[in-house]
């Protein structure tokens, strides 16, 4: 009898792990099933569209030695969990798994180094990637988390070593050359300073309009009225009456228009929430009042009211004499 038992649960265990073998638990494929579905809606979250992003449209800011473009929507965190005034620490991100985090490294060998064993680690659909975005050359490689494309990459900009962890983008994506080409190393004595102190009052706007015409190359229709843009700047977006954006042909610096409800003076003390130390100035510029900021040299933000919403010019790598003669083309519907 002692031995038909035994015999009964050995019979029970052999059975038991049979039907685990071919999947015949129903509640197994249920449990299956929802995990999949969870994997799933964590990769949507993860993986958000560039629909969600217009790379186009955002503002400079500054962190430690850097200045780089923000795209709206997404956010600048300063330094890294352990210490947030960390200044070789910073990340642009949408959530903490939609991010570009970067890094300073103090040395091309810890740079290669930590880069090399990243390349070990994340090998799914690895590739080797290449380019040069706004005079930036970034090498690196490209990886699929898990049908999300992300990115490891590094440079060198004026003898810093800056290495980048996407976990968000494709190399190649409007996003990633739009946040990769902005980065620039701020001058000593100009917007590092401004991102920890109050900038000085200035007086270098003009008071009056520009007295020679601007020859226009075409007239844009803006919900606060007519925008001229003159000879010499090439079209990158059109999405008229809301937004323009164009370039330099001789300096290569970008200008954006956006018309948006709501004042000029909320817009700009939005932005302004995450840029400590950076003060907010006032011009009269064309006879019109406009606010705005200078994170650092030769980058200007400033907005104006029209009759209904206002209008927020961004420029990266500008002069004020530029913004007097686009301002000039500016005839606002009153």
């Amino acid at each position: 009898m002692k031995k038909l038992k035994i015999l009964a649960l050995l019979l029970t265990a052999v059975m038991s792990l049979s039907v685990t073998a071919c999947g015949g638990d129903p509640s197994s494929d249920s449990k299956a099933e929802s995990s999949s579905s969870e994997s799933s809606e964590d990769t949507f979250d993860y993986e958000y569209s560039s629909s969600e992003i217009d790379a186009s449209v955002g503002q400079t800011m500054t962190w430690g030695s850097y200045s780089f473009f923000v795209p709206d929507g997404m956010t600048l965190k300063d330094g890294d969990t352990f210490d947030e005034n960390d200044p070789r620490y910073f990340s642009i991100q949408k959530s903490s798994l939609s991010s570009y985090d970067f890094k300073t490294e103090d040395s091309e060998e810890n740079m290669m180094n930590t880069y090399n064993y990243n390349k070990k680690t994340y090998t799914n659909g690895q590739f080797d990637v290449e380019d040069t975005y706004g005079g930036i050359k970034w090498t690196g490689f490209q990886y699929d988390g898990f049908g999300t494309p992300g990115f490891e990459a590094y440079t060198t900009i004026d003898g810093v070593y800056l290495r980048v962890s996407c976990t968000c983008h494709a190399f190649d994506s409007d996003i990633a050359k739009a946040i990769l080409g902005s980065i620039k190393i701020v001058p000593e004595g100009s917007s590092a300073d401004t991102a920890t102190e109050p900038a000085e009052e200035t007086t270098e706007a003009p008071t009056e309009a520009p007295t020679t015409a601007v020859e226009l190359a075409q007239t844009i229709d803006m919900k606060v009225g007519k925008v001229g843009i003159p000879k010499g700047y090439t079209e990158m977006k059109n999405a008229a009456p809301a937004q323009y954006v164009m370039r330099n042909d001789e300096t290569g610096g970008k200008i954006s228009y956006v018309c948006m409800s709501g004042s000029a003076d909320e817009d700009i003390e939005k932005q302004l929430k995450s840029l400590d130390g950076v003060k907010k100035e006032a011009w009269t510029i064309n006879g019109r009042d406009w606010v705005g900021y200078t994170p650092y040299d030769n980058c200007y933000c400033l907005a104006a009211d029209g009759s209904s919403e206002h209008i927020r010019i961004d420029i990266d790598y500008g002069t004020m004499e530029e913004i007097e003669k686009l301002v000039s083309c500016i005839e606002f519907t009153e």
